[in-house]
């Protein structure tokens, strides 16, 4: 017996539905040897219809494993097919030998033409083992094709037509099965020790499923998403390499319906997943791709600790809000607002964004379920690059209210950012957010809802507050020169700047403003050594109060004595 197989193995051809009732009642697994049905996994001969004649034995026998001996290619080269498809199967294990693989060589002018391993719901109790799947070169363009994919279910588009709202399960010849199936199609799936190359599409897709449990996977050259999650739930992911992913390495999403309708009932949405042991290296074919690396869209409860990543565009995304069309293939719905989610425990590198939010349509006057985040960044850091956060984002204006990005509910911790090259870095549109033990080594900018130059008390047509207020909280903050711009409502304490440009700490169109403890150190000598503060305050400011605002000068120059305003 080879030393990768597991005990109590029994290797067979043929098989009853008797032996396999009772092999089950013992804890004892039938083996389905795809050599035996005559793979050669000589990297020449097209072994899919044994590949296939395999595991029809082992359907006929209600479960098994199906095994693919060691140190061998096994090539699929029939035209049009998967791989392996399983439709409404439980209770299967496919496991490889060391340095054995599956080739997806039935790819026409540059293109693939299917799936590698394809699960389809309802389906249970699936394992893939040692599994190593690829295409035989990477294709020419993006497709919707993957080395390993599970479908549980599909969204309707909502467009009243042939497929409402809802949650649906596709039939394998592609039409919708009807009516409504209970959720998680797919349910108790087992990777460990997984390897894919040379997708078309994302690396391993899992749509629909219900436990997850993914160990040691990698994921190498992808034009999509490494690892893709919609609708699932308890996800446990320990330990995962994306190596050149095309688009987002680790994707997780739901979504709901419109803003025009009533919340749709999707059945789960990430709730008790977690992410552990991460690196993520490298762009994938088009490397100017706005790619990210980590990516939560709508999810809760998830959390992901100890990643590294480097040399991709973006780090850390989050999507907040709402849009009216969404570019995807079976969908037409909007991100809600991620819920009880951490991140922590990492260090992103060589990044063009570190940190990105991404505003869709969204604004104050917008539900709180498509804005009010709880979303923690905890003890990351953040080395090279552009920019450590981006956070601009677009608005739409809704009841008269103004046109504004919306980040609800970010909380930021022990955060280091150094060796970026944008020339500041911009925060916009907070509510509600709170930035503690943040030390940046370029100029900082927060911007509220404000307008540069606009009254902050300014009324609208109904004798309501035009701007909202912030109520974002700012402590033990350093930077180079730091602009609080539009806010109002908040509290700043213990802020450090290094005031290299002469600019300190500049407050403007701001209001009830609360400065504790802020200290502004001149960097450099020169004749235009300033007695005052360091801290500078617009007229279009009201009720900036605080204490203890002091400039350090260098010590040849005169030194403003402490002042409060």
């Amino acid at each position: 017996m080879d030393a990768a197989e597991p005990r109590r193995r029994i290797p067979c051809k043929f098989a009853s539905l008797q032996t396999s009732l009772n092999n089950r009642c013992t804890g004892v697994s039938q083996v389905f040897d795809i050599v035996q049905y005559g793979a050669m996994g000589d990297g020449v001969a097209d072994d899919y219809p044994a590949i296939t004649a395999a595991y029809d034995a082992l359907v006929a026998a209600g479960g098994g494993e199906l095994w693919f001996p060691p140190d061998r290619r096994y090539r699929v080269r029939s035209s049009g097919v998967h791989g392996l498809h399983l439709v409404r199967q439980r209770d299967v294990t496919i496991r490889m030998g060391e340095r054995s693989s599956l080739v997806m060589d039935n790819m026409v002018d540059g293109l693939a033409v299917s799936h590698g391993i394809f699960v389809e719901g309802p389906a249970a109790n699936i394992a893939l083992i040692g599994v190593n799947v690829r295409y035989a070169t990477l294709s020419a363009a993006r497709q919707g094709w993957a080395p390993i994919y599970f479908l549980g279910a599909n969204v309707g588009r909502g467009d009243g037509g042939a497929r409402p709202h809802g949650w649906y399960r596709g039939n394998p010849d592609g039409t919708e099965a009807w009516p409504e199936i209970e959720a998680g199609a797919v349910r108790n799936v087992r990777l460990e020790n997984v390897t894919v190359e040379n997708s078309p599409s994302v690396g391993i897709g899992i749509v629909g499923v219900d436990g997850i449990r993914l160990a040691d996977v990698t994921v190498r050259r992808t034009w999509a998403d490494g690892l893709y999650h919609l609708y699932f739930r308890s996800s446990l992911i320990k330990g995962f390499r994306g190596i050149e992913i095309g688009d987002d390495a680790i994707s997780m999403a739901s979504y709901e319906s419109d803003l025009g309708r009533a919340d749709v009932g999707l059945p789960f949405h990430g709730e008790g997943s977690s992410v552990t042991n991460v690196v993520i290296d490298g762009r994938g074919p088009d490397r100017e791709l706005p790619c990210g690396s980590i990516v939560l869209l709508g999810v809760r409860d998830v959390t992901v600790t100890g990643f590294f990543i480097v040399d991709r565009f973006r780090g850390l995304r989050f999507e907040p809000g709402t849009q009216r069309t969404l570019d995807h293939p079976t969908l037409n719905l909007n991100f809600l607002a991620s819920r009880n989610v951490v991140i922590r425990d990492g260090e992103i590198r060589d990044t063009v964004q570190a940190i990105s939010l991404v505003a869709k349509e969204c604004n104050l006057a917008t539900p709180r379920k498509w804005w009010e985040h709880d979303v923690t960044i905890a003890n990351v850091t953040l080395r090279g690059g552009s920019a450590p956060f981006d956070c601009w984002g677009t608005g739409v204006s809704g009841d008269g209210g103004p046109a504004i990005a919306l980040f609800g509910g970010f909380h930021f911790r022990n955060i280091s950012c150094t060796g970026f090259t944008s020339l500041h870095t911009t925060l916009a549109g907070l509510q509600e957010c709170s930035f503690a033990d943040i030390a940046i080594d370029s100029p900082l900018a927060i911007h509220g809802f404000v307008p540069d130059g606009a009254d902050p008390d300014l009324l609208n047509v109904d004798g309501e507050p035009m701007w909202s207020e912030n109520r974002c909280r700012f402590r033990r903050i350093k930077s180079v020169a730091i602009v609080f711009r539009g806010l109002k409502r908040c509290l700043i304490e213990d802020l450090q700047s290094v005031d290299a440009t002469g600019r300190g700490v500049i407050l403007s169109s701001s209001a009830d403003i609360e400065l504790l403890d802020v200290r502004v150190s001149r960097a450099i000598e020169g004749n235009d050594a300033r007695d005052d503060t360091g801290v500078h305050i617009d007229q279009f400011c009201k009720r900036i109060t605080g204490n203890s605002f002091v400039l350090d000068q260098p010590p040849s120059s005169k030194k403003a004595r402490p002042s409060t305003r």
